[in-house]
This record gives C-alpha cells, sequence and structure tokens, in this order.
C-alpha cells in the first residue's frame, strides 16, 4: 500500500500492526503511513477488565485504533472504535489494496517501474483525491472527465482507463411499460415501435397484454437510469406518432 504523508488527525481512524507487546501497553506500526509508530495502553484497549492485553492486540493481525493524542508520540485507542467503524475502515483497506492492484498492472503493462509509478500517477493521486480506490471508483463514473483534470503524463491515461472500465460490474436496470392502442393493426404497431427501440441494445421482454419490460445494462446506475429516462421519453415521442398510449410507473 502506497503511504500517506505527514501525520494522521485526532480523532482519525488509522490501520495498525503490533511491532512490540508489552505487559501494560504495544507499539504499533501505522501503516497507512510513511515510518510512523504508535502507543496504545492497556487502559485504551477495552471498556471491560483485560486479563491480558494478548487478547486484544495480537501478533501480525491489523487492527483498527483511533489516535486520540498527539505529543512527542502518537497515542492511539482500540476501545473508542466501534465494531462497524473497524469493519469499514477495513472494508476500505481492502478496496485501496484492490484499487492499488490495477495501477500496478497498468505500470506493468506500459513499462513503467515502481519509482515512475510513484512520481507520475500514484503522488498526483494522492494528493487530489487521497487514496487510489477513491480515484479509480471516480474514473469508472467519468471516465476521461477525471483524466483531463488529473495532470498526469499522457503515456497513462488510456491504459488506466481501460483497466478502470474493465474492473466495473454491470448494472442492469428495468422499467415495466404499458402499451396499448386501439388501432385495427395495434399489435403490429406495437411491435414495431419495439423492435425500433430493441436495435438501439435496448433489451425488451414481453409480460402479458399490455404489459412488457425495458431492460438496459450500463456501468453504474447513474449512467442506467439516465439511459432509461432517455428511451422513456424517446418512446413517448414515437407513441403518440402511432396513436399508442404509454404508461408506467417511473421506479
Amino acid at each position: 500500500m502506497y503511504c500517506k504523508k505527514g501525520t494522521p488527525k485526532q480523532g482519525e481512524l488509522v490501520l495498525c500492526k503490533p511491532k512490540k507487546i508489552l505487559a501494560h501497553s504495544a507499539f504499533l506500526k501505522l501503516t497507512e503511513y510513511e515510518n510512523l509508530d504508535a502507543y496504545v495502553h492497556i487502559s485504551q484497549v477495552s471498556d471491560g477488565w483485560v486479563k491480558s492485553i494478548n487478547d486484544h492486540v495480537k501478533k501480525d493481525a491489523e487492527i483498527v485504533c483511533r489516535v486520540i493524542r498527539k505529543t512527542d508520540r502518537i497515542e492511539v485507542s482500540l476501545k473508542q472504535v466501534s465494531k462497524e467503524a473497524a469493519n469499514n475502515k477495513l472494508n476500505e483497506s481492502r478496496s485501496e489494496k484492490k484499487a492499488i492492484n490495477i495501477i500496478n498492472a497498468v505500470a506493468k503493462k506500459i513499462g513503467k517501474t515502481e519509482k515512475e509509478l510513484g512520481d507520475e500517477l500514484v503522488k498526483p493521486v494522492m494528493e487530489e483525491y487521497g487514496s487510489i480506490h477513491a480515484f479509480i471508483e471516480l474514473l469508472k463514473q467519468e471516465g476521461d472527465l477525471i483524466l483531463e483534470e488529473l495532470k498526469i503524463p499522457k503515456h497513462w491515461k488510456n491504459p488506466i482507463l481501460e483497466y478502470a472500465t474493465e474492473t466495473i460490474k454491470k448494472v442492469d436496470l428495468k422499467q415495466e411499460i404499458e402499451l396499448y392502442t386501439f388501432e385495427p393493426e395495434g399489435l403490429e404497431i406495437i411491435k414495431t415501435i419495439l423492435t425500433k427501440f430493441e436495435k438501439k441494445g435496448i433489451i425488451v421482454k414481453y409480460i402479458a397484454t399490455p404489459k412488457y419490460l425495458l431492460q438496459i445494462t450500463s456501468k453504474n446506475y447513474k449512467n442506467a437510469q439516465k439511459k432509461i429516462d432517455a428511451i422513456l421519453e424517446e418512446l413517448k415521442k414515437e407513441c403518440v406518432k402511432q396513436n399508442v398510449t404509454l404508461s408506467y410507473e417511473k421506479k
């Protein structure tokens, strides 16, 4: 994991790994920060009675602590972190590691060294977004817009965008509609309308007269909803032309 510069803020949740466990305290490595250690006293391990600090702080186990004091050393608390907050922090860490795997793969693909990766991509990304994961997630949603704003060499832009979009979990969005008409060839008219939209990549499924299901796949919910909204607007206009009534409930 690429390290943050500086020191954590008061109250910040930090990832720690034990370096030295004593009878009534432990010295911890702050894994997100460069060359930083912290100290936890046994009184900050649990609200209950602690028989042995080893029951709560185990060798090689990653734990989540809260920064409670910054003097000549950084003091942290384990008991001031809820289970939910700890789980969220650990999940963020896992997501960050996955994002780092993506940029490492990109560096390997374009023949860049670890130093070049750090200087040319990681440094500007960390300064702008605070984490690799945050950058990758925004890249999935906004694409080229993010890369236009970020000052990185051109040779990173297309490869990082390709790798980021390859990892996107597609979103399927469905919209039920009703179509009916009193025209003599009503069924054929409706079929023609729906076929027109199928040719645009929309999946159309028949449910039961007069109900149909529209389905689209997109890279995220926001984009999928925009596409559905645009399709419904276009469908409205087509139905008016063909004297077909369209009705639906917006999800």
